[in-house]
């Protein structure tokens, strides 16, 4: 599995869109035309990836009407963006006067953990799942952390969760496959590989947890087959060759054992 920094990235980018004064747990609010307009100004800087820029014009919109609490959000995520994720997290914890804010609340957590700080992306996640508990995304992030500190136990309650919100998500299914696999439950492991196949034959992840579910359970011919299938991804395409080659040396000393059994048959 990549790194799963990698995953975080992927909530941090996917779930967030910047809209005029788009109200998040309340009807749209009216702010005066000055920090509308500054708003706007930093929406286009913003949409032409001038980050720093954007997020100065944003602040000044918050300052000219602290009701536009869409600025102050859309601050943070320009700091974000540019990797100041300290700062941002800061900007993004004093939405007090918004603590419902969705958007906000899906942004801090994972700007909390690209900060390095885990103890308060956890609790941000806590947060997210007490006011959203039945949004996938705070389970399925909270569980992300603990699988990128080898907490597999703690990540696999909250995968199931975030998998009864959304049972189609497969980056969710993924992720608790291969928490059993890091577990050592193959079995589980492999049931969760059959369903992704059924739905993507190529995804290389679950045929490396079918294949060693096979290897492991004696299937030795038929693991060969999928980690030859999963040896196609770059991703994969090591470990998957490693174990062809472990397979074909378990079934050569087999061979050997067979042999050696057979001329003592015969003596």
């Amino acid at each position: 599995m990549k790194c799963m920094n990698v995953i975080l990235a992927m909530l941090f980018v996917s779930c967030f869109l910047l809209v005029p004064y788009a109200g998040n747990t309340q009807e749209s609010v009216a702010v005066n035309k000055e920090s509308g307009t500054e708003y706007r100004a930093a929406l286009d800087l913003f949409n032409n990836n001038k980050y720093s820029e954007a997020a100065d014009h944003f602040k000044r919109a918050y300052e000219l009407d602290n009701r536009n609490i869409d600025a102050l959000f859309a601050q943070g995520f320009a700091l974000s963006k540019e990797k100041k994720f300290k700062t941002a997290a800061e900007i993004l914890q004093v939405l007090d006067t918004d603590p419902k804010h969705q958007k906000a609340l899906k942004l801090l957590p994972t700007t909390l953990a690209s900060a390095g700080d885990t103890e308060k992306a956890l609790e941000a996640y806590d947060k997210g799942i007490e006011e959203m508990p039945d949004n996938y995304f705070f389970y399925f992030g909270k569980a992300v952390l603990h699988l990128q500190n080898e907490m597999y136990e703690k990540a696999v309650p909250l995968l199931k969760n975030a998998l009864e919100k959304d049972p189609q998500n497969l980056s969710i299914q993924e992720k608790l496959m291969y928490a059993y696999s890091k577990m050592g439950r193959s079995e589980d492991s492999y049931a969760i590989a059959l369903k992704i196949l059924d739905k993507d034959e190529n995804n290389a992840h679950a045929r490396i947890a079918a294949a060693d579910f096979k290897r492991l359970s004696g299937q030795y011919k038929d693991a060969i087959e999928e980690y030859k299938i999963a040896a196609k991804n770059i991703e994969t395409k090591a470990y998957a060759e490693h174990f062809i080659e472990v397979i074909l040396q378990k079934l050569e000393e087999i061979e050997i054992e067979k042999e050696y059994q057979e001329r003592q048959k015969n003596n």
